[in-house]
C-alpha cells in the first residue's frame, strides 16, 4: 500500500516534470467523469464507477457536461419512427 502523502507527494512531482498545468488528483476524477459523458456513456455508468450514492447526485454534479444530449436523443427517436416508416412502406 502507498500511503495518501506519499502518492500526493509522487503525483504532484510528476505533474510538475511533465510541464501540464497543475491540478489536484481530485481534478482527474472530475476530466474522466466529465469526458465518460461527453463520450456518451450512461449516465447509470458513470455513477457507479464514481461511487456515487446515487444517479441524481452525478446529474446534480456533472449535468452540465452533457450538452447536445437532448437533440441526440431526438435524432434517434426520429430514425426510430421515420426509418421504420420508410422500411414498411416500400
Amino acid at each position: 500500500m502507498v500511503h495518501p502523502e506519499a502518492f500526493g507527494r509522487a503525483f504532484k512531482r510528476l505533474i510538475k516534470e511533465s510541464g501540464v498545468p497543475v491540478i489536484r488528483f481530485h481534478d482527474c476524477r472530475h476530466t474522466s467523469a466529465s469526458l465518460a459523458l461527453q463520450a456518451g456513456v450512461n449516465i447509470l455508468v458513470v455513477s457507479k464507477r464514481l461511487g456515487h450514492a446515487s444517479v441524481s447526485f452525478t446529474l446534480d454534479t456533472y449535468g452540465h457536461e452533457m450538452p447536445g444530449q437532448q437533440r441526440d436523443a431526438a435524432d434517434r427517436v426520429a430514425e426510430i419512427v421515420y426509418g421504420g416508416l420508410e422500411k414498411t412502406s416500400r
